[in-house]
């Protein structure tokens, strides 16, 4: 099978001395789960910023079997949700869904109906018209998933997306990004909660010396 996602020997340093990363390798299968562990400071983030194409880098990093060139392309294809979400404050929830619509060229009539389905699903709906800077950290953290959600990705890349939320919207969310998997959706994700990493994960790695390792079984190290 193709590998949906393909590193090799990626190295990334900030100053062109001293390396975060070193000689990364790594395959990722169409529906498979990889859970990303390592103790703060490691390079998890930095990688998923790589993967995402928010750093750019000389190395070669390939989507679908072939060496991505245009990473505007490749962007419209995968979903990138942070720890602290990409929202602007002084804009209403709807404002919002609205702006990340039209910035990845969405469908408008699929995705909005998948943004009325699941926003009343984590209870948001009515406060799609409340400016963000009035949210919780949990609000903002549902408002900005659901528009990630509510996307027609390949690949899913998340860093400590579930710490903010209450268990009945965690819950929620394994069960879509299960769904998702069931599709062929691709999932990379960073998360210190042992539940999470048990129930969700076909595939452990974990960054040690800077390198990526495989982990055999997931073995709670961190």
């Amino acid at each position: 099978m193709l590998p949906k996602l393909e590193v090799e020997n990626l190295s990334f340093s900030y100053d062109n001395k001293t390396f975060i990363l070193k000689n990364i390798n790594l395959k990722v299968y169409p529906g498979e789960s990889i859970c990303i562990k390592g103790v703060n400071g490691c390079g998890k983030t930095t990688f998923l910023k790589i993967l995402s194409g928010l750093i750019n880098t000389k190395n070669i990093i390939k989507f679908n079997g072939k060496e991505i060139k245009n990473f505007k392309t490749y962007k419209k294809k995968i979903s990138y949700i942070p720890d602290k979400p990409y929202l602007y404050e002084e804009l209403t929830g709807k404002e919002n869904i609205n702006m990340i619509m039209h910035l990845w060229n969405e469908n408008k009539k699929e995705y909005l109906k998948k943004i009325s389905f699941l926003s009343n699903m984590f209870e948001i709906q009515k406060d799609l018209n409340t400016i963000v800077k009035n949210y919780s950290l949990g609000m903002k953290s549902k408002l900005y998933l659901i528009a990630m959600l509510a996307r027609n990705t390949e690949l899913m890349l998340l860093d400590e997306p579930l710490t903010t939320l209450d268990i009945k919207s965690r819950k929620n969310i394994e069960n879509i990004l299960y769904n998702k998997k069931k599709e062929g959706m691709s999932i990379i994700f960073v998360s210190h909660m042992k539940e999470i990493q048990k129930n969700f994960s076909d595939r452990f790695f974990y960054f040690e010396n800077k390198i990526l390792r495989e982990e055999k079984e997931n073995v709670e190290l961190f």
